[in-house]
């Protein structure tokens, strides 16, 4: 059975996250940009990269497939799930602490049916400022 995946809108977003901070962001998909009806996500895998500039090599990569994204499925809430610190050794790398204070664009890809998805493609990526923790 075929996802939503083309009926995905393009986005156009900023996020102020704080290093040593939880990231708990999330994206709400709707049918239509006035409407308040979920659009299941259900069986598309996102990945979102997060870069100093649009050329810059990747500094983190966050995926449903990594589990620091995670796809609510008919709620239509594609949830960010970024740690602030490394809970254990065992943990996986990726946490806000790792990450120098600054500016950051971050890009969005969706995948499904065997196509992909850029979901910042018409306005460019989002923006992600990256601030010192207070009292860090």
């Amino acid at each position: 059975m075929p996802t939503n995946l083309l009926l995905l809108p393009q986005l156009t977003a900023s996020f102020d996250w704080s290093c040593g901070d939880d990231v708990l962001d999330a994206i709400e998909f709707v049918v239509a940009p006035a409407s308040t009806t979920p659009l299941s996500i259900a069986g598309i895998e996102f990945e979102a990269t997060l870069s100093r500039a649009i050329d810059s090599p990747a500094v983190a990569r966050m995926s449903t497939a990594n589990g620091f994204l995670v796809n609510g499925g008919a709620n239509g809430i594609l949830s960010f799930a970024v740690p602030g610190e490394r809970p254990s050794t065992d943990a996986p790398a990726l946490c806000t602490a790792r990450l120098t204070p600054g500016s950051y664009v971050m890009g969005l890809i969706a995948r499904a049916d065997g196509k992909s998805v850029n979901l910042f493609l018409a306005s460019g990526p989002a923006t992600v400022t990256l601030a010192q923790k207070v009292g860090a």
